[in-house]
C-alpha cells in the first residue's frame, strides 16, 4: 500500500466518522428517525471499510515483511524462494525487481561455482604441490600432489597448516612470510624414507584489507640426482683419464731416457702406450658423446622401430667384433618401438657397442637387449 492511497483510505474512514457521529448526533437530538437509518447505514459502511483496510494493511505488512526476509537473504547471497505479488498490490514492483536481482544472483553464483570448480580441477592435477593458507593460517586448499609430496591426508576443511606440515624447514619459511609478509624462494630438503629435495615458493597475496599465503612445491630431485651423476662422472673421469696419460708419459721419457736402443723392451713399452692411447681416446669419446647430448637443442623425435635401427648399424661393427673375437647379437623384439632423436639414439648405441668390443672377453657375446 502506498503512502497516498494509505492518507486516501485514512481522509476517507476520518470524513465518514465525522458524518456519522453528527447524523447520529443529529438524530438522537431530533428524534429523527430517517437521520438515524442513514446515520446506522454510514456506520456499517464504515465498518467495512475498517474491516477491509485492516485486512490489506495486515496483507501488505506482510509482504513488506517477506520483503525484508528477502532483501537480507540476497544480501547475505542465501537461496530463499521467490514472491510473487498479485498484479495492482503496491509492493508488486519491488517484488518482481527483488525476484530478477535473485535470479540474476544464482546465475552468477553458479557461474563462479562452476569456475572454481574447473580452477580446482586444473589444480589438482597440475604436477607441483599446491596450498592455499589464508590469513588465519588455516589451509583452505591443497593439491593432491602436495598430499603426496608430505606424505599426508589433507583434510578439506580449514585447519591449521601444522597439522599437515612436519618439515621443519618449510615451517620456518611459511612463518617468515607470515611475519614479514614478503615471499620466499629456497630449496628445502625432506629427510625420511625417500629423501626429497622441493624447490618451493610461498608468496604473499595482498587482498585488498585481507591476505593469503600460496604454497608452490616442485620435486626437483630427479634434477639434483642428476646433477650429482654427472659430478661423479666428471670425478671418475679424470681419475680414469688420468691413469693412461701416466702410463704413456712414464713409458715415453723411458724410451726417451734409453730404452730405445733395446728392440724388445721397444716394442713392448710401445703397444702398452698404444692400449693406454686406445683408452685414452674411448674414454674421451664418452665424455665428449655424454656432452654433445646434454648440450643438443634441435632433436627432433620420431617414432623408430628399435630393432631394425639395431641390426643396421650393428652391420658397421662386424669386423671389429671379429677382430676381437666379439660375436654380436640383436635380441630386440620385432615389435619394440621407441620414440626418440635418432641422432642421440645412434651416438648412444655407438659408444656402447664399441665399449662392449673394446673391452670384452675374447670368445665372447655381447647381447643387445631391452627391458
Amino acid at each position: 500500500m502506498t503512502l497516498s492511497k494509505a492518507y486516501q483510505q485514512i481522509l476517507i474512514i476520518l470524513g465518514m466518522s465525522i458524518a456519522t457521529t453528527a447524523m447520529l448526533f443529529y438524530g438522537f437530538t431530533k428524534d429523527n428517525q430517517e437521520v438515524e437509518f442513514f446515520a446506522l447505514i454510514f456506520l456499517f459502511l464504515l465498518t467495512l471499510i475498517i474491516i477491509n483496510a485492516t485486512l490489506a494493511f495486515r496483507k501488505n505488512e506482510k509482504i513488506r515483511k517477506q520483503l525484508e526476509y528477502m532483501t537480507k537473504s540476497i544480501v547475505a547471497h542465501q537461496p530463499v524462494a521467490p514472491l510473487f505479488v498479485r498484479p495492482g498490490n503496491p509492493y508488486k514492483q519491488i517484488a518482481d525487481q527483488l525476484t530478477e536481482l535473485q535470479s540474476r544472483q544464482q546465475d552468477e553464483s553458479k557461474t563462479i561455482k562452476n569456475s572454481n570448480t574447473e580452477l580446482v580441477t586444473i589444480l589438482s592435477s597440475l604436477p607441483v604441490g599446491i596450498m592455499v593458507i589464508d590469513s588465519s593460517q588455516d589451509v583452505i586448499f591443497a593439491n593432491h600432489r602436495m598430499a603426496k609430496m608430505l606424505q599426508r591426508s589433507i583434510m578439506p576443511q580449514p585447519h591449521a597448516y601444522s597439522q599437515d606440515i612436519r618439515n621443519y624447514q618449510l615451517l620456518s619459511l611459511i612463518e617468515r612470510v607470515f611475519d614479514d609478509h614478503e615471499s620466499q624462494h629456497a630449496e628445502v630438503r625432506s629427510v625420511g624414507e625417500t629423501p626429497a629435495t622441493w624447490d618451493t615458493s610461498v608468496i604473499y597475496n595482498q587482498l585488498d584489507n585481507n591476505f593469503h599465503v600460496s604454497v608452490i612445491m616442485y620435486d626437483i630431485s630427479d634434477i639434483i640426482n642428476v646433477k650429482q651423476m654427472q659430478i661423479d662422472f666428471l670425478r671418475n673421469a679424470s681419475h680414469e683419464l688420468k691413469t693412461p696419460v701416466t702410463a704413456i708419459s712414464g713409458f715415453a721419457k723411458t724410451l726417451l731416457g734409453g730404452a730405445m736402443d733395446d728392440r724388445k723392451t721397444l716394442v713392448e713399452f710401445l703397444k702398452i702406450i698404444d692400449q693406454q692411447s686406445t683408452q685414452l681416446t674411448s674414454l674421451i669419446q664418452d665424455v665428449l658423446t655424454i656432452s654433445h647430448i646434454q648440450n643438443e637443442t634441435s632433436q627432433h623425435a620420431e617414432t623408430l622401430n628399435l630393432r631394425s635401427f639395431v641390426a643396421e648399424r650393428l652391420q658397421g661393427y662386424l669386423s671389429m667384433a671379429k677382430l676381437h673375437d666379439v660375436t654380436l647379437k640383436n635380441e630386440i623384439p620385432e615389435s619394440a618401438t621407441i620414440t626418440v632423436d635418432s641422432k642421440t639414439l645412434l651416438r648412444i648405441l655407438q659408444n656402447l657397442v664399441s665399449n662392449a668390443i673394446k673391452y670384452n672377453r675374447p670368445v665372447a657375446r655381447s647381447l643387445l637387449s631391452i627391458r
